[in-house]
């Protein structure tokens, strides 16, 4: 796969930081978006070309600024999502709000959905709602889970 417009997310607390693969993928010349709230349980992606830029929001997560250009989310090739917990069938556990839910269920079918998680934060099953959105891969420092095993 050959993601030219990917969406990363900036590491709070405890996440996997996702700072080297923006530093790599940047240096590549593709086009990095981070998630900035945008209004009540939503988010919109925003084009960032130096990780600085980005400011704490009211929750200390790093977000871009509103000078930055948003990247519509029908334009994304690839999308990195935290989570607390993940499991063997592509589940994630969050924070509780559903952001990435709601933005998972708009992008297109083609779009790679991936997690990036420590070894220890999968599970071999979570408690799923209709609504939760599966993830096409986990990343590990172990390995990866792809879709087939994501099943």
């Amino acid at each position: 796969m050959s993601a030219q417009k990917i969406g990363l997310y900036a590491a709070f607390d405890n996440e996997v930081d996702t700072r080297l693969a923006f530093e790599g993928c940047r240096a590549e010349g593709r086009t990095l978006a981070f998630p900035k709230i945008s209004g009540p349980r939503s988010m919109i992606f925003m084009q960032v070309s130096h990780y600085e830029e980005m400011v704490p929001n009211k929750w200390g997560i790093p977000e871009p600024t509103d000078a930055s250009p948003q990247v519509l989310t029908d334009d994304l090739d690839l999308v990195v999502v935290p989570g607390v917990a993940f499991d063997r069938n592509g589940h994630r556990l969050g924070f509780g709000a559903g952001y990435y839910d709601r933005l998972l269920q708009k992008l297109r079918p083609e779009v790679m959905t991936v997690g990036f998680a420590y070894g220890f934060q999968v599970v071999d099953r979570l408690p799923a709602a209709g609504h939760d959105q599966r993830l096409k891969r986990i990343i590990t420092e172990k390995g990866f889970l792809n879709s087939d095993t994501c099943s």
